[in-house]
């Protein structure tokens, strides 16, 4: 991506030129690009006259995100939909100022038209070649911008690539330790041989730092196999710690999934009493780790999301990791209880041989 140059800017409008200089200082704060949008939607008012303003970013394949929308005319902030495959193609190979029209049977720009949005203009946000995702003007007036705009938008968008990418960059690298912490501390505790019931909350505390979630259940199963036993939820009031929930509450959909460790759900696709009970804080979307010996379950890992957003492919490989390592004890746990009871039992049966005999 090529940077403006101190020329480019000089042609601008004083307003113009002071609008790039703020940006310029937004992207040393290291804001979240949630807050950075506000800030740019601020700074935006009064200096180009749009009816909407939008930041969506790329998730996985050709799904993108909505990290700022002022007025939300494609759903609630944090709603993902699917862009297109001919739409992201254009986004890789056509990097800058796209001008559009919009058309209520057009998928990617209904919402906007339906709203009454007639045209607008889209930056594609890029990191060097690889696109992050767009910035999207859109106005009910059908008078197309003026060239002294696009260039302004030009060179806006820029700046705020690089702020974007800036942030992406950050989070990845604090993602990336606090992931390395959460499978280094979750190694030592479990090979101290600590009961995985026991460090739910030391658990929650790292899984907090690598993965953003409002929601968390670790439940166990109980030696017969028909219970899972609570051991730890956020937020607990949803299910007490200690509490046990039939097997049988739970959708075949968590239990079985795609045959992978960890699939992800929309709960309003969940159809399931355990589901149902704990709904109260409002979550979308789950990632479960179903714990498994063999064919024989051994508990469930849930976590859940307020906001309607996917699961990163990163988050999907510390969840696959860290079920493989709460596995490993949990199997060990239930041999040693069974091998345990069998002894309990002939001890039992041999005491009582004796009595008998007396």
């Amino acid at each position: 991506m090529a940077a403006h140059t101190p020329t480019e800017i000089s042609l601008l409008s004083e307003p113009h030129r002071a609008i790039l200089l703020n940006l310029g200082l937004f992207h040393n704060n290291g804001e979240p690009i949630e807050a950075l949008f506000e800030r740019v939607a601020d700074l935006l008012e009064g200096a180009l006259e749009f009816d909407y303003l939008g930041i969506s970013l790329l998730t996985e394949g050709t799904r993108v995100r909505l990290v700022g929308a002022r007025p939300p005319l494609d759903g609630p902030v944090g709603s993902e939909f699917d862009l297109g495959e001919a739409a992201v193609a254009r986004l890789i190979t056509n990097p800058g100022v796209w001008v559009f029209k919009t058309d209520v049977a057009d998928p990617q720009t209904a919402a906007l038209a339906t709203a009454g949005i007639t045209h607008g203009v889209a930056f594609a946000l890029h990191d060097g070649s690889r696109p992050l995702g767009t910035f999207t003007f859109g106005r009910i007036r059908e008078e197309l911008y003026a060239e002294a705009d696009l260039e302004f938008i030009r060179l806006f968008g820029l700046m705020l690539s690089h702020s974007i990418a800036a942030y992406l960059r950050t989070e990845q690298a604090r993602a990336e330790a606090a992931c390395a912490r959460l499978l280094n501390e979750a190694a030592l505790i479990l090979n101290a041989g600590q009961p995985a019931g026991r460090f739910f909350d030391r658990l929650r505390q790292l899984l907090a730092a690598a993965i953003p979630t409002e929601s968390m259940v670790l439940l166990l199963a109980e030696a017969d196999g028909s219970n899972l036993r609570v051991a730890g939820s956020l937020p607990s009031h949803n299910l007490k710690r200690g509490a046990l929930i039939p097997v049988s509450a739970v959708s075949d959909e968590v239990l079985i999934g795609t045959g992978n460790s960890v699939n992800e759900h929309l709960v309003s696709d969940l159809d399931s009493p355990l589901v149902r009970g704990t709904g109260a804080n409002a979550v979308q979307r789950l990632a479960v780790a179903v714990l498994r010996d063999g064919p024989r379950l051994l508990g469930i890992l849930s976590l859940g999301r307020q906001e309607n957003r996917s699961f990163t492919a990163s988050e999907w490989e510390l969840l696959n990791r860290l079920a493989a390592f709460l596995g490993q004890p949990l199997a060990i746990e239930e041999r040693i209880a069974a091998t345990e009871s069998e002894a309990a039992r002939a001890s039992l049966l041999n005491q009582l041989g004796l009595l008998l005999n007396a």
